[in-house]
Parts: C-alpha cells; sequence; structure tokens
C-alpha cells in the first residue's frame, strides 16, 4: 500500500492530496454469487490502510443484468459487516489478472469513472459472470479470480472523515478460565454470600478478589463483609448483580443489551476494566438521537471518555432532531459545562463540513 501523487485526469482540478492504496484480491467460489431479484453479498474482504488510518470495504456482487460488481465501502470499526455513512471521495480501479498474467481492464475502472462520494458504498461493474464461469481455466485457475484492486482517495476527505468518525474502543483481553461458569452455577465451596433485590448469590471471595480490587479490600480489611460472610448491594438490582457475577466468572454478560448502563456503573464502582470497556463498547454502539443525550450525561458520571465523545458527535450529527427532546431540556437546565461542550461540538461539526 502506497501513498502518491495520481495522474488520473479527473483528480487534477482538486487541490488535495491524492492517496493510493493497491491490493490484490483472489476471490474463491465465485460460481457460488449467484444472480436473482437483489444482489449477493457473500464474497467480501477488508483492507486495512494504515496511511488513510481506515479500512476499505470490498464485496463481491452478481446483479440481475448479468455482471460481476465490486462494490466499495468505509468499514464500520464497530460492525465489520456494514459500511459508515462517511462521504469520502475516491476512485476505484479493477483489472482481472488471468491464467496468463494477462492484466484485463474491468469494464469500470477509475480510468474511466469520476471520483464519487462513496457515503453507503458504491458499485463498479468488472466482467460478465457467464465470461468468468464459462471459461474457468482462464479466468479461475486453482479455482480463484485475481482481481488487481487500486483505490484512489482525497487525503482531504480521509481526515475529515477521521475527525468525524465514531470513536473506538479497544476492549482488553478475556480473563477469565473455562468452566468458571460451572463453579458459580454449582456453588461448591462458596464462602461468601451476595444479596441484592431479595436474592442471594452464592460466591467464593478468591474470585471475586481476582477480579475487583474493590471485594479484596472488602475481604482483607475488618469490615463486616469479612466477618458475616455477606456483602449487601443495595444500589443495583438483583439481575445487574446476577450479570455482575456472571461476568466475574465467565468473562460475558448474558443480558448485556439491556443492562449496559446499570452494568457500566457497577462496573465503574467495584473498578472491573474489562466489564468497564465492554458495557461502554456496547453503549458506544446503541448511541442514537433519543437517547444521546443520557448517554452524554452518563458517560460524565462515570468517567467513560470514549461514550461521552461518541454521544457528542451523535449529538453534533443530529443537531436539529436532538434539540427537540425532553432530554435535551434537562441537559440545558441541570448540566450547563456538557451543554457548552455539545454546542461546542455542533459548531466544530458543522465547521468541519464547511471547510
Amino acid at each position: 500500500m502506497t501513498t502518491a501523487p495520481c495522474s488520473t485526469r479527473y483528480w487534477m482540478t482538486t487541490k488535495s492530496e491524492v492517496g493510493k492504496t493497491d491490493f490484490k484480491w483472489q476471490i474463491y467460489e465465485v460460481q457460488k454469487c449467484s444472480t436473482g431479484a437483489g444482489n449477493n453479498y457473500g464474497h467480501s474482504t477488508n483492507i486495512r490502510d494504515p496511511g488513510a488510518k481506515m479500512t476499505w470495504r470490498l464485496e463481491l456482487e452478481a446483479h440481475v443484468d448479468g455482471f460481476l460488481y465490486i462494490r466499495i465501502g468505509i468499514r464500520d470499526d464497530f460492525c465489520p459487516e456494514s459500511v459508515t455513512d462517511s462521504k469520502t471521495r475516491v476512485s476505484l480501479g479493477l483489472r482481472i489478472c488471468d491464467a496468463n498474467g494477462r492484466m484485463i481492464p474491468g469494464i469500470e475502472g477509475f480510468t474511466e469513472v469520476p471520483f464519487i462520494v462513496i457515503g453507503k458504498g458504491h458499485s463498479y461493474k468488472l466482467i460478465r459472470r457467464d465470461t468468468v464461469l464459462g471459461n474457468p481455466k482462464l479466468y479461475l485457475p486453482n479455482e480463484r479470480l485475481t482481481v488487481l484492486c487500486t483505490i484512489h482517495y482525497l487525503t482531504s476527505d480521509i481526515k475529515l472523515a477521521d475527525q468525524l468518525r465514531t470513536p473506538s474502543l479497544v476492549v482488553p483481553p478475556p480473563e477469565a478460565a473455562p468452566g468458571m461458569g460451572n463453579i458459580l452455577e454449582e456453588a461448591r465451596f462458596s464462602d461468601v454470600v451476595i444479596a441484592a433485590g431479595g436474592k442471594e448469590f452464592p460466591a467464593h471471595r478468591a474470585i471475586l478478589a481476582q477480579r475487583s480490587d474493590v471485594f479484596g479490600a472488602m475481604f482483607d480489611a475488618d469490615m463486616a463483609e469479612k466477618r458475616d460472610r455477606r456483602v449487601t448491594i443495595e444500589d443495583l438490582s438483583a439481575e445487574v448483580v446476577g450479570d455482575l457475577l456472571t461476568f466475574i466468572y465467565t468473562d460475558s454478560a448474558p443480558n448485556i443489551e439491556k443492562l449496559a448502563s446499570e452494568l457500566l456503573t457497577a462496573a465503574e464502582k467495584y473498578n472491573i476494566p474489562r466489564l468497564k470497556s465492554v458495557c461502554e463498547a456496547q453503549l458506544i454502539r446503541s448511541v442514537e438521537v433519543d437517547n444521546a443525550v443520557t448517554r452524554l450525561i452518563e458517560s460524565e458520571m462515570i468517567g467513560a471518555d470514549k461514550l461521552k465523545d461518541a454521544a457528542l458527535l451523535c449529538i453534533a450529527r443530529n443537531a436539529a432532531d436532538v434539540v427537540e427532546t425532553e432530554s435535551w431540556d434537562l441537559l440545558w437546565k441541570d448540566h450547563q459545562q456538557l451543554s457548552k461542550e455539545a454546542c461546542e461540538k455542533m459548531a466544530s461539526y458543522i465547521k468541519h463540513l464547511t471547510e
């Protein structure tokens, strides 16, 4: 992969530098990319471009017009099977490498198509499907179609997309050992009881202390929890505590989609960094107009910086709708500093779009 000036005539009028990425894509089982009422998305690949600081997503499509197409988009970091709304101007050059090593230009390539705004993705016509399947010895050596892809993009668009992209969050690797779920469920040799919401959960002090230094401090110090071997949690529901303990033992929370906010609070209270990261990532994925202000307030209370950035960006992108919600009035009334930050983000977003 390289970044270099491009001589394509459609890019000559811009003052921005043009980046370039080359990629060799070998596609197996092309015959399974069948035509129908819609397109087939069964063949795809992701191209990580360090220069652009993003991942391009390519998909092979079989259209009802009988042609194979290559579709290009920008991968969403939080949902690898989808592409984002990033308005990046790109041009895709396509060549097929046949069994004889000859380069066959795609029907549409960067020398024929002006740069376009990909948004949700853009498709380029490659070759007739029947042509490929009708001569597999030429086009499918070793049962694979080899496509050489050249992506040109404006670096100014990449910089803007990077500034407006939903923040990513790296979740630490799993910490629990296999089979720990059985230990929690069977409660063998349990030596402490966790009580919440009228329910009791037998547990093991050594395991709790290993995953949470807050639990560890309870059991080390001369506190009621150590003497009574009982921990009563009054500010969390039994459902949340159940998922909290399940995560401590198994590194998974079965109800995280529903309980992410409450579990984030629990993770902060008991200092379980990985659970906090998992919950924050889940909440980032769920940020939308109706809950953006709520997520912003939560993030400030918990100290979840990435969630805060995602909420502010959602508010900026959807300002006209967000300011009509009841939660916006609450933000303006009770959280003046956050209101100021939200307005600053709106202004910054508008500035980037108009530059």
